[in-house]
């Protein structure tokens, strides 16, 4: 195909230069807090960040010193649809245990799905029912929450965690 512009190994597009294509590359991020003490009902932000986003990991922890199991939300936004882990439906986090969130979505859902009861598997993580496949939460802009539902324990904490990854220009 002489004389076209194209070979057999590139195309060639006449004013566009092999160097005008943008490169990206996975950059890794890890964020954690301490919330020392946790006030009731109040919603914090683990991560609010968009761009080509992959969730790898998401851990949460609380400790008191009378020991007690606290409910504790997680709520997780993918493109604007929310998803909520309802711990007083489901299981409260023992005191002292680190958790990885549970959370299972079939993302992008027509509708949004509970994050099933029960069980920790991970969140930030799909999970196929069928086969016990993971693989990481994707999408354009993720936000992940989370509350204490309960009233604080006496030194009461709160410890969160999340791994991601964001698609960025090299």
């Amino acid at each position: 195909m002489e004389g076209y512009g194209v070979s057999l190994m590139s195309i060639v597009i006449p004013g566009i230069a092999v160097a005008d294509v943008p490169k990206f590359a996975k950059k890794f991020y890890h964020v954690a807090q301490d919330r020392n003490p946790p006030v009731i009902n109040v919603l914090y932000d683990l991560i609010d960040v968009s761009g080509g986003v992959e969730v790898i990991s998401v851990l949460g922890a609380q400790n008191n010193t009378e020991t007690n199991m606290k409910n504790i939300d997680w709520i997780i936004t993918i493109d604007g649809i929310v998803y909520t882990y309802d711990a007083s439906i489901a299981d409260p986090m023992v005191n002292g245990a680190v958790y990885a969130i549970p959370l299972y979505v079939n993302h992008p859902a027509t509708t949004p799905e509970p994050i099933p009861q029960g069980g920790h598997p991970a969140l930030g993580v799909n999970v196929d029912i069928v086969t016990n496949a993971w693989w990481a939460l994707k999408g354009h802009a993720i936000k992940i929450q989370y509350r204490l539902t309960d009233a604080a324990g006496t030194a009461q904490r709160i410890y969160a965690s999340c791994l991601y990854a964001l698609k960025e220009a090299v």
